[in-house]
């Protein structure tokens, strides 16, 4: 987006600088030849031209060194992005462990890492569809209570172990299968959301 508005002012910087260029042209059509040129129409002459050049380089220097930074702060933000899957995978791990100590401290990694990455981009003033793509707090809010309000394992090895009718094991077994599935489900959108992002960025 950024990039697209100083190529439009290096076309404006263009049209203006070939708008003079015509008008002079013009006006010395109008005049009456003289071939004895003096040292002043040489010079003045030259003046513009150079003038003209300098500007241009001037403004696809300034051009080319804006784009690289820009180059630059996407692969940092594309790094910064890359960080945060293993630390998604970390929180499945533990989760597939049941430690609930374990499951609460790698979902805290990731969502502290989220949460700084859109603090960045709202920093770099990236646009709103930008930052709703980084928002994670709702989706991390979801995951914390499904995964925390007695974990999955927890509960299925207390269904095996209880002594209530096979009825209610089956229906305990199935309720914690349902709450897995929602869960695995909220995980991969966190895991599509972060995918999302690297490819809009890197197509800025």
């Amino acid at each position: 987006m950024r990039q697209g508005i100083f190529i439009s002012l290096f076309i404006l910087i263009g049209f203006v600088l070939g708008g003079f260029a015509v008008e002079l042209v013009e006006h010395y059509r109008s005049l009456t030849f003289d071939p004895k040129l003096s040292l002043g129409d040489v010079t003045n002459a030259s003046m513009t031209l150079l003038a003209a050049v300098l500007v241009t380089v001037l403004v696809a220097n300034y051009l080319e060194k804006h784009n690289q930074a820009e180059r630059k702060e996407k692969e940092l933000l594309l790094r910064r992005l890359d960080l945060i899957f293993p630390l998604v995978q970390d929180f499945e791990k533990s989760n597939e462990n049941g430690n609930l100590t374990e499951i609460a401290a790698t979902l805290k990694r990731v969502s502290v890492s989220c949460n700084l990455f859109n603090r960045v981009v709202k920093d770099l003033n990236y646009p709103p569809h930008i930052l709703a793509e980084t928002d994670f707090d709702n989706l991390i809010r979801e995951i914390r209570r499904l995964a925390t309000d007695t974990p999955i394992k927890e509960i299925e090895v207390h269904a095996k172990r209880s002594k209530c009718c096979a009825s209610v094991k089956d229906g305990i077994i199935t309720l914690t299968t349902d709450r897995k599935a929602l869960l695995d489900g909220k995980v991969d959108e966190i895991k599509s959301k972060l995918l999302k992002v690297q490819i809009v960025i890197n197509k800025m």
